[in-house]
């Protein structure tokens, strides 16, 4: 119901974070239907053991891509636009004097 909100009407401020939240509502959606699957006996181990291994890789695919987004935009905008911005008031001064 809530990725189905999130797609529908995208209540966030931005596009990233509406996108960040729509992935992050789908890797959840995904990890529940496997979860499902590993509940049922009638599917082989083999099987099972596939789609653990699907699991993990949608849960480190989700974590890397959090930290991409945590370490992009920590850069961006605690590092690289200060120091942009200082670099801008020091030419503004340097023309003015």
């Amino acid at each position: 119901m809530n990725f189905i909100y999130l797609v529908s009407y995208r209540p966030l401020n931005t596009k990233k974070e509406n996108f960040v939240e729509i992935f992050n509502e789908f890797t959840i959606m995904i990890s529940a239907h496997i979860t499902n699957i590993f509940l049922d006996v009638s599917i082989p181990q083999s099987a099972k053991d596939t789609m653990g291994w699907i699991l993990m890789g949608f849960a480190a695919l989700n974590i890397v891509v959090n930290l991409i987004i945590v370490v992009h935009g920590a850069v961006v905008y605690d590092i690289a636009r200060p120091l942009i911005r200082r670099y801008e008031l020091t030419k503004a001064q340097k023309w003015f004097n």
